[in-house]
């Protein structure tokens, strides 16, 4: 076997079409390996982490409405029997699309009261009433759940209206003439400027509603930085009159959730880049890291051992990956290799918390805080 220790964006395993993923998140290949994640001395509970449940019709649209399923589809006969245990809730999805929830996407908890088995666990019928409107902060496809997507969520105060889709065209108008960027990626509408300013838009509900929700992703340093960024983005053009109806309207209308400041964030590769660079000697290094021997073995017949660089990912928590806003301190990195379809062995990461997060992804979508990396790189 060969082995590779993936140090660049062409060496990240590649994603089949029908695998839900988002930009950040990224399922290994069908045939990675199975290698389970060794989580003792790590378990946590990261909060507002659920299940997410996808329908195309509005069985639930208000906060109190109740709502009965019966379930046989293997991943929710899955996420019926994490229920059972300690968080009996689940994201309730509006999608007439894709059935993948994208950044800002808004759906409703549901508390479930009633989870009864079926067809000795073959499925499930369960009852429950919805809670909370959220949007979801990022989303990931958990390994062996047969495709049972997790999302961390934002909560929504729900006395904040919606925008209209007429309302939403003009504000798109106005932030491209502002030289703001359209965002590509795991969302359906966002605009940035370039000052770090976002605005994002839930739009899973237009469809049927003819509105989205606007959602501002801001750092703690950033509180701010909206109505300002929004001013400036004023051209000539702009009436006075015009100005003040879009601040009216984002007023009115924005809801500013929790996002992370990554000004001094990492990205896990260029962070092993340093490392490789570090305890370079005639290339010897690349190989001590990853726990290879120091000479090639034509015929290695055991995977190599990752001991050491776990030992260093054990000071370094996930600060984000990329294109996702929310941060998700119980979760630690580990190092897992995986085999793709030629054959050879490849390096990625596996982000976990040893309970209710555990999710792959190549190095280079991965970000660290800086202050983890230096203290890391003080072991060496």
């Amino acid at each position: 076997l060969k082995v590779t220790i993936p140090t660049s964006p062409s060496l990240a395993p590649q994603v089949g079409a029908g695998e839900a993923r988002c930009e950040a998140a990224v399922v290994m290949a069908a045939r990675a390996t199975e290698a389970a994640v060794v989580t003792s001395g790590m378990e946590a509970w990261e909060e507002g982490v659920l299940p997410v449940f996808y329908y195309n019709d509005f069985l639930v649209n208000r906060i109190g409405d109740p709502v009965g399923l019966n379930l046989f589809e293997p991943r929710y006969v899955e996420m019926c029997r994490r229920m059972g245990g300690r968080d009996p809730r689940f994201i309730f999805m509006l999608n007439y699309e894709d059935y993948q929830c994208k950044a800002g996407d808004v759906g409703f908890t549901i508390r479930v009261s009633s989870i009864v088995p079926q067809g000795g666990g073959r499925a499930y019928g369960i009852s429950g009433v919805a809670e909370e409107m959220v949007a979801v902060a990022c989303t990931w496809q958990e390994p062996n759940t047969n495709g049972l997507h997790l999302a961390k969520v934002w909560r929504l105060n729900p006395s904040i209206p919606p925008v209209p889709h007429q309302q939403l065209r003009v504000l798109s108008d106005f932030l491209e003439l502002g030289r703001w960027t359209r965002m590509r990626g795991d969302v359906r509408w966002m605009y940035g400027n370039s000052e770090g300013a976002l605005v994002l838009a839930g739009c899973n509900w237009l469809s049927s509603t003819g509105s989205a929700f606007l959602l501002a992703p801001e750092a703690p340093a950033a509180a701010a930085r909206l109505p300002q960024a929004i001013a400036a983005a004023a051209t000539p053009s702009t009436s006075p009159d015009e100005l003040r109806q879009l601040q009216n309207l984002l007023e009115q209308t924005v809801q500013r959730v929790p996002s992370v400041d990554a000004t001094s964030a990492v990205r896990l590769s260029d962070f092993f880049n340093a490392l490789n660079e570090t305890i370079r000697w005639e290339g010897r290094g690349t190989r001590w890291a990853a726990g290879l021997p120091e000479e090639e073995d034509p015929q290695p017949d055991t995977q190599p051992d990752l001991s050491y660089s776990s030992r260093l990912l054990r000071r370094v928590r996930l600060l984000r990956l990329r294109g996702m806003f929310a941060k998700m301190p119980s979760v630690r990195i580990q190092l897992q290799w995986w085999q793709d379809q030629q054959g050879d062995l490849r390096l990625g990461a596996v982000a976990s918390n040893g309970s209710n997060v555990i999710l792959h992804a190549v190095p280079e979508d991965m970000m660290i805080a800086g202050e983890a990396a230096d203290a890391a790189m003080a072991g060496v």
